[in-house]
């Protein structure tokens, strides 16, 4: 048989497969691969040579990046502090949270910035009586305009830009102001479809200035550290082609200092081995641990939690705590 009707064929399966969710994504992806080099489409170092490192290694660090940054509430305290700021105003709401997701989706990942932003969205449009859809057709595709504009945005532009040869600076001065102008085109549209529709009675707008952002913080001493980490990680790519460092050796660099000083050992989330493995890097690294049940569903529930050496009665003995290290992690129970 044609070695391209096999590829194609291939190809067709795996995207049904992913499609149709029968099959995990990454297996799909994986056997499909697999498949390519079994059945001698290509041969297995062609194949291993056009695995791009750069762009996979930058892909997988950012993650780890976000994912360690949303853990301490920001996304969610950044769209309640942008929603206070329109008054209830519907349109200004509108506006400054796609403006947000845009923004959030250049320089993270803006599948995960869209997730966090949607339950925030659901919220205020409940809470003041208005329809989500227009808000989250906003936010949906500002987060695409906004991951257009810089070369660790969205996966497409990271191979563009790993193929081409073409810096994070070098990116964003040219798609940028582009995207910018885009966004404005869009919320003009936004604004001719949209703004007879959309109007909160005066007595719902106190609601939102009840909202108490601080809430969604859920840890300040580890936001601190993301944000110095994310801000040197984003200088880091706006003067890697000075420093003759690719992005991926940027971004890797940031998620592992992040990593080093964010650890936690015990994960209700995850599974044993992952936790074991954690605390093997824990032990090797000198350096205390905390654990957490991290419940998303009743499973979860009471897993994990740290024990604290001394009583803790409010928040400042708690801060103290944490800085001694006088914890440790505890399982509760485990499958």
């Amino acid at each position: 048989m044609n070695s391209i009707a096999i590829a194609v064929g291939i190809f067709v399966l795996t995207y049904v497969a992913i499609a149709t969710e029968k099959v995990h994504k990454a297996i799909a992806a994986i056997l499909g691969a697999s498949l390519i080099i079994i059945l001698k489409v290509l041969d297995q170092e062609t194949a291993f040579r056009a695995v791009d490192l750069n762009v996979i290694l930058l892909l997988a660090s950012m993650m780890v990046i976000v994912n360690i940054i949303k853990k301490t509430g920001i996304f969610q305290w950044l769209a309640i502090k942008a929603a206070k700021a329109t008054k209830g105003n519907p349109f200004r709401l509108m506006a400054l949270l796609a403006g947000l997701a845009a923004l959030l989706s250049a320089f993270l990942d803006n599948v995960t910035a869209i997730l966090l932003i949607v339950p925030v969205t659901l919220l205020l449009a409940e809470e003041l009586r208005l329809d989500p859809v227009p808000y989250l057709i906003a936010e949906i595709m500002s987060s695409n305009i906004g991951g257009t504009a810089t070369l660790i945005g969205d996966p497409p532009n990271i191979m563009i830009g790993s193929a081409a040869r073409i810096g994070f600076l070098s990116f964003l001065i040219n798609l940028g102001g582009l995207c910018l102008l885009v966004q404005g085109a869009f919320l003009l549209g936004l604004w001719i479809f949209f703004r007879k529709k959309l109007h909160v009675p005066n007595v719902l707008k106190a609601k939102l200035r009840e909202m108490d952002e601080r809430r969604a913080i859920t840890d300040s001493k580890l936001l601190k550290k993301c944000l110095i980490v994310l801000s040197l990680t984003l200088l880091g790519f706006v003067f890697q082609e000075a420093l003759d460092l690719a992005p991926a050796a940027v971004a890797l660099g940031g998620a592992s200092f992040l990593m080093l000083i964010a650890l936690e050992e015990l994960n209700g989330k995850v599974t044993r081995r992952e936790n074991d493995f954690a605390g093997k890097v824990a032990k090797g690294l000198g350096m205390p641990a905390t654990g957490g049940s991290d419940a998303h569903d009743v499973v979860g529930v009471g897993k994990y939690a740290t024990c604290f050496e001394t009583p803790i009665a409010n928040e400042k003995e708690l801060v103290e705590a944490l800085k001694s290290g006088a914890f440790t992690p505890v399982r509760f129970k485990e499958k």
